[in-house]
């Protein structure tokens, strides 16, 4: 581990991965995280197993950590590897960074849905899924397809342990970082999260040395990131990803390809078991009525 991103959500994290992958750092975003290690962080934030140790074995082959859980756990990963350098990106200022928390958040459901199975397929998605971009005025779909939005994830929670971990992990890393669980992001309360985004600074400025921490805004551009890290600043545009909400269109869909395939899998081989079991039910109903 050479670089921890202790950066809160929507403060460039997106952006900060395909920075660091350019100048040659293996990198864990939340996508990684979810596909490699969904099932060793719902030991850790269930509190079954101690982080520091497992972060050791987690990411010793890993560069680099952004988003969540990563950066609410931050402290504890510099622990295991005390070496590292700590990047603490921010937004302009607090009231853009909360209206970008919302604007992710009014999205959130509608995210997770193109993210898994039959509705990555399905032509009835909201139109604004289909975009290049999302802006702060997103509105919810109309209310029969909402709930049926709702209704496939948690379909999908039920009958997949990799999805039931990963949501799970979301909330739980949610409450540690920002003060508020998931399912509540549509009232999202701008005092709590304020002040949860302040602490946050707080206290990474106050555990950091100095000469191992930047305070950094993905606008900066290469110069600064790469006078820390000892890079060439490269030739070519700092990368801008996520604007406005904008993973909804699909923009990061081939880094959740893997974790697809697993929530995917498990679906259809719970449903073989309760369908085999179904089956086998009415069948030995029929054998006791007729003999």
């Amino acid at each position: 581990m050479k670089v921890i991103c202790a950066g809160l959500s929507k403060t460039g994290t997106k952006s900060m991965s395909e920075a660091l992958r350019i100048l040659g750092y293996n990198v864990y975003d939340a996508p990684e995280t979810v596909t490699y290690h969904n099932d060793m962080w719902a030991k850790v934030l269930g509190g079954e197993v101690d982080p520091v140790k497992s972060f050791k074995t987690m990411y010793e082959q890993v560069d680099a950590v952004t988003d969540l859980p990563c950066c609410a756990y931050w402290d504890s990963i510099l622990e295991a590897f005390p070496q590292s350098k700590v990047i603490l990106m921010l937004r302009d200022n607090e009231e853009q960074w909360i209206k970008s928390i919302k604007s992710q958040a009014a999205t959130l459901p509608v995210v997770f849905q193109t993210r898994s199975i039959s509705f990555q397929r399905n032509p009835n998605l909201p139109a604004q899924c289909k975009t290049t971009q999302l802006n702060s005025t997103w509105t919810k779909p109309p209310t029969w397809l909402w709930r049926s939005l709702n209704m496939h994830l948690t379909f999908c929670w039920l009958l997949s342990p990799t999805m039931y971990n990963m949501w799970n992990n979301i909330a739980k890393s949610s409450c540690i970082s920002l003060g508020i669980f998931p399912n509540r992001f549509e009232k999202v309360n701008e005092q709590a999260v304020g002040t949860a985004y302040r602490r946050h600074q707080a206290y990474v400025k106050s555990v950091c040395k100095k000469e191992n921490l930047l305070i950094y805004n993905v606008t900066q551009g290469w110069e600064p990131l790469c006078e820390f890290l000892g890079k060439e600043v490269p030739d070519q545009t700092f990368p801008h990803l996520n604007r406005n909400a904008a993973v909804c269109n699909g923009e990061i869909d081939d880094q959740f390809e893997m974790f697809n395939k697993r929530v995917e899998n498990e679906v259809v081989e719970r449903l073989k078991i309760f369908g085999i079991v179904v089956v086998a039910s009415v069948l030995a109903f029929l054998f006791c009525v007729l003999f």
